[in-house]
């Protein structure tokens, strides 16, 4: 790989995935099980963990966001906008205010412009799910930027127990296996999604809630995908979140601009 072509994959990886020490996974605590829940107590654990997911048709964040991409770190600042269901656009600024790249995400295909190296990448969403080890959906990834709980663990299947810290979930995800972790308040602490063998996952920890637009949105998180191969961890600190505005989400490709295969 040559390294202009690694550092639009590296762009790549930052905002599409922003997915958060290079081989060491992030801190997700374990808590001893006190008990499976079933019947009616298993129904409102589930009934509050979906009552604490806040629901929005647009997002729009301000972030400010340290990256590791195996062994080289970044600082960024993020802005990220959401369209529900339709599309994600991320601007990342460099140091000195300059943008480095512009991303727009939808549930078909991925668009992104390098400014620095004046190049571009368009491909089907596909590659996102190659690149993350196959685990993150379109609806997933809106889910781990806005500190959701993945709609595909909180199904009939999953195993729901009570622990010290607040509720354990484990299911199947795709084959994948599954576990999220809810603070006290049902709020998400963790989740975390691998392969059966370990090799490849997605790990998430979410802390320092604070109230934006009437609901309760996680301002810190620690997102991290490894796949054998690349590791990439992103520690992102929102500053700024709104709901339900107004959004557009400018992209444009400059004709002098080269398309990486």
């Amino acid at each position: 790989m040559t390294g202009r072509l690694s550092n639009s994959i590296r762009l790549v990886a930052i905002a599409a995935l922003l997915a958060g020490c290079a081989s060491k996974k992030l801190p997700l605590p374990r808590q001893q099980a006190i008990g499976v829940l079933e019947g009616k107590e298993r129904s409102a654990a589930m009934a509050s963990i979906l009552q604490n997911r806040v629901y929005y048709q647009t997002f729009a964040g301000k972030a400010k966001a340290k990256v590791q991409v195996n062994d080289d770190a970044y600082d960024a600042t993020l802005n990220i906008r959401i369209e529900r269901g339709k599309a994600i656009w991320i601007s990342i600024t460099a140091v000195l205010g300059i943008e480095a790249a512009r991303i727009l995400i939808t549930p078909d295909s991925l668009l992104m412009v390098n400014r620095l190296q004046k190049e571009f990448v368009r491909q089907p969403y596909e590659f996102i799910r190659r690149f993350s080890g196959g685990e993150v959906s379109f609806a997933s990834l809106e889910e781990l930027l806005t500190g959701q709980s993945l709609s595909g663990l909180l199904t009939r299947e999953a195993i729901l127990s009570k622990n010290k810290a607040g509720i354990a979930v484990e299911g199947l995800i795709n084959g994948l296996t599954g576990k999220l972790q809810t603070n006290p308040q049902y709020r998400i602490q963790n989740t975390s999604i691998h392969s059966r063998d370990s090799v490849q996952g997605l790990e998430a920890a979410y802390s320092n809630y604070a109230l934006f637009n009437g609901q309760y949105f996680p301002r810190l998180l620690n997102l991290k995908i490894h796949t054998g191969q690349l590791d990439l961890q992103t520690a992102v600190d929102y500053n700024r979140i709104a709901c339900d505005e107004t959004l557009q989400m400018p992209f444009s490709i400059p004709p002098n601009y080269k398309e990486m295969e």
